[in-house]
């Protein structure tokens, strides 16, 4: 019986502890989630809900917005959380017009307790004068990471440094959370740095070795979880996957939020003890990782959408229409209003951002392109043929189904500002050969599809044929020009035609060719076959003086569209995008040598030379093995003799 009773006592006390434990396991679980990560990235300024179209409900939906935001933040920060954002908060949208004046995107996310920040490729825009008077007007702001940045020692760079370090930037921080300390540094990759065009006399650092330099730091200074704000990016490709190869390369680091890219990682990719995180662009998602302080293990990890449904926070709400307010004073000037109606569309036309890798034809490109011919018309009262060019890493948005607002136009052309302080990239008419428009079509297909996805290119009234037989940079069959009858013919390769871009593009493009050694290096003249020195020179004008800005264009296109009910209703041309890229999928040994390029003709050439030496090498070879045979039967007949 004594037995019976200790045995039964066990089997109560063995249950006992089992319940316990498992009830504090899950006690353990809801109640301490270790390190908790909140963050963003490539916010660009997207203060305000926008609408997107769900492709499998067909639906609009609203979606972002930083009222939004901050209540979902709320929602989900503890104790023990850590908010941060990897760049490019600033950029994207009509609130680009207070940057210098109102610093709206940094204050914002300062409103919001954000611990950290750094700067991205877009926060440098509008030029160092421009981003220190953006730092020196912000309300408050959370510390801003200088990464790999480096200071110049110009009394503008100087300027720079000394507003960046007034709103309390630093290059490392440790913030304690839960009883841990949480070591943040930041880095900028080198495909950002590439795309900043006036760093004035500031420079990046290698990112490898300053990532390096600020974990040892970090960890001296007692950092037991490692954090770093990247703004360089995932790609496909893993030797351009420049997070993943900073993740291999630089021991110690924890976690990296992955910025500039746009990714979505539904999953984190994990390397080298290292989880990399990214959560898209334009506050779409928030991301959340929790992690264990003292295995670095994930405890969890979501994309918590931010919908028209998510919490909102009603002083930041109140702050928002409070900069409204001074963007429609800015917009005055124009007669226009941000949430102005310009326009309807029975269909959506696909944002450039949700298939950006692909290369393609695409609708909003071809609008955009259609837009700056058209707005040049107005601008010179000069109907002739005339072609437009325009670039996938300008446009930034697509445009959605329903009623469409001057904010809408705007971030479909969102960047850029030019010497006269005005909101956008002003449109330059220029001219081209004919076999300049050819190369041009072949940075398309070789830079823009292999090497740099952001120079893929559309084209108003020019299309192109192309093999992937042939190789890079020799991948154009042909290029052709539109009639006024509407088929198109061969462009004649010593004829100038004249050519509508923005100011950005046309700067851009002698450097993208330089990327291939000149092998494609483009020329630009004026009417009279002049080279362009300065393509400031060629900016167009608007009737009262001031320059024709893209975002114009785009506006007064979309304006003068046929009207239904009262409102211009965009044209269903636009619906599908025009086929101008053409795949020609036959092999043809005519066809692989038609048009050959400079390029390719010198690769031909090295190729024959290779041939004609090899075969001279083989036909040496034999010769000697022959010699030595003879030779060899010859002293055997002797021999035998």
């Amino acid at each position: 019986m004594k037995k019976l009773l200790q045995s039964f006592a066990a089997i109560v006390l063995t249950l006992t502890s089992s319940l316990s434990t498992k009830v504090f396991a899950e006690e353990s679980t809801q109640d301490n989630t270790g390190v908790r990560i909140l963050f963003t990235h490539d916010l660009h300024d997207h203060i305000d809900p926008y609408k997107i179209t769900n492709t499998e409900t067909n639906q609009t939906e609203v979606i972002g917005g930083y009222a939004a935001l901050a209540g979902t933040i709320n929602s989900y920060r503890t104790e023990n959380t850590v908010l941060v954002d990897a760049g490019d908060f600033s950029m994207g949208t009509l609130y680009n017009s207070l940057f210098e004046d109102y610093a709206p995107d940094l204050s914002l996310l300062a409103m919001m307790g954000y611990d950290a920040t750094t700067f991205g490729n877009h926060e440098f825009d509008y030029g160092i004068d421009s981003i220190t008077k953006m730092l020196q007007s912000a309300s408050q702001a959370p510390t801003i990471l200088s990464g790999n940045l480096v200071f110049g020692d110009d009394e503008q760079s100087q300027a720079f440094q000394q507003a960046w370090s007034d709103k309390g930037g630093t290059d490392t921080k440790i913030i304690e959370r839960g009883g841990y300390k949480i070591g943040i540094f930041a880095v900028m990759g080198k495909d950002s740095i590439d795309y900043i065009a006036t760093p004035g006399n500031n420079h990046f650092s290698d990112q490898i070795e300053s990532a390096k330099a600020s974990v040892k730091k970090l960890k001296s200074e007692g950092a037991q979880i490692i954090l770093c704000l990247s703004h360089s990016g995932t790609n496909e490709n893993p030797k351009q996957s420049e997070d993943e190869i900073l993740a291999q390369k630089v021991d110690g680091i924890d976690v990296i939020i992955s910025g500039h890219t746009h990714t979505v990682l539904q999953e984190p990719i994990y390397h080298n003890h290292t989880w990399i995180v990214s959560a898209g662009s334009f506050g779409k998602y928030l991301g959340m990782l929790d992690i264990n302080p003292e295995t670095k293990e994930k405890i969890d990890y979501q994309l918590i959408p931010i919908t028209a449904d998510s919490p909102v926070d009603s002083n930041i709400q109140a702050q928002i229409q409070e900069y409204k307010g001074y963007v429609n004073q800015y917009l005055a000037q124009s007669e226009y209003s941000m949430d102005q109606v310009i326009a309807h569309s029975n269909f959506a036309i696909q944002d450039i951002n949700e298939d950006y890798t692909s290369f393609n034809d695409n609708a909003i490109g071809d609008l955009v392109a259609d837009a700056y011919v058209y707005a040049s018309r107005l601008s010179t009262k000069d109907t002739s043929f005339t072609i437009g060019l325009t670039a996938k890493g300008i446009i930034r948005s697509g445009l959605p189904q329903g009623d469409i607002t001057l904010s809408d136009i705007y971030d479909v052309s969102s960047l850029g500002k030019d010497s006269d302080g005005l909101l956008g990239y002003p449109l330059i008419r220029v001219y081209l050969k004919g076999s300049d428009l050819m190369k041009v079509a072949e940075l398309d297909r070789s830079i823009g599809k292999s090497m740099m996805v952001d120079g893929q290119l559309y084209f108003s009234d020019m299309q192109y044929q192309y093999s992937d037989y042939r190789f890079f940079l020799n991948h154009v069959i042909s290029t052709e020009i539109r009639t006024n009858a509407g088929f198109y013919i061969p462009l004649d390769e010593d004829k100038l035609y004249p050519v509508i871009t923005n100011l950005y593009i046309a700067n851009m493009l002698p450097t993208i060719g330089k990327r291939t050694m000149n092998q494609l290096e483009i020329h630009t003249y004026d009417a009279s076959g002049h080279l362009i020195d300065n393509f400031n020179d060629m900016i167009l004008y608007n009737a009262d003086g001031t320059e024709l800005k893209e975002w114009q264009a785009v506006t007064r296109y979309i304006s003068d569209m046929d009207r239904v009910n009262g409102i211009p209703e965009i044209s269903s041309e636009y619906q599908v995008a025009r086929h101008q890229k053409i795949a020609d999928t036959k092999f043809s040994f005519i066809r692989f040598f038609k048009n050959t390029s400079a390029f390719g003709y010198r690769v031909y050439v090295f190729g024959f030379i290779a041939i004609v030496v090899l075969f001279a090498i083989i036909r040496l070879i034999i010769f000697f093995i022959a010699k030595r045979y003879m030779k060899k039967t010859g002293n055997q007949a002797d021999e035998s003799e």
